[in-house]
């Protein structure tokens, strides 16, 4: 039994050894010309500078967002100044909305200029979500709310992470797989 188990394992790594593209079931995406890696090619802006200045600002705003910090021993005092820049981002982010609400009614003969602008629309209605739960949750701390002083465990951060992190999957697919031409 040992010695019949000895040979097949020997025979198992000899013909793994041989024939090593078996195991692999790749296709060669460069030698087929009907796979893309490229997702929807936008043509044709009209606003198309506009367009990229108001994507480029949500970056910037989420850069800006990643450095805001907030804790259980936060004072009241930081907390307001947390608040504040908060309540600041969000005026940003709605006059970006604005914007874009402009931008899909001058341009709404161009199917690429309001696709483009809905698709930004939704990581500013993401990133607004997530800026107002914030609030709320710095609201909730400054009652001194049970739950939202243990942050670690508090259920006030699940739609902040939530949102947040939908709209960077927005941008993430946009950077990835979206090309304006």
């Amino acid at each position: 039994m040992k010695k019949t188990l000895n040979i097949l394992v020997t025979i198992i790594v000899i013909a793994g050894l041989l024939f090593q593209n078996i195991a692999y079931a790749q296709e060669n995406i460069a030698q087929n010309e009907y796979l893309s890696i490229i997702g929807p090619k936008i043509e044709n802006l009209k606003g198309k500078n506009d367009l990229i200045r108001y994507y480029n600002d949500l970056k910037r705003i989420r850069r800006n967002l990643g450095s805001i910090s907030m804790n259980s021993n936060s004072t009241e005092e930081e907390l307001n100044q947390i608040n504040a820049t908060l309540e600041f981002y969000k005026q940003e982010i709605m006059n970006i909305d604005r914007e874009l609400e402009s931008h899909k009614e001058y341009y709404k003969d161009s199917l690429d200029d309001v696709y483009t602008a809905e698709m930004f629309q939704i990581i500013t209605d993401n990133y607004l979500l997530s800026i107002m739960s914030q609030q709320i949750l710095i609201r909730e701390m400054n009652k001194n709310t049970i739950d939202s002083r243990n942050l670690f465990y508090s259920e006030y951060l699940i739609p902040v992470y939530y949102y947040l992190t939908s709209a960077d999957q927005m941008i993430a697919y946009i950077d990835l797989y979206f090309q304006i031409s």
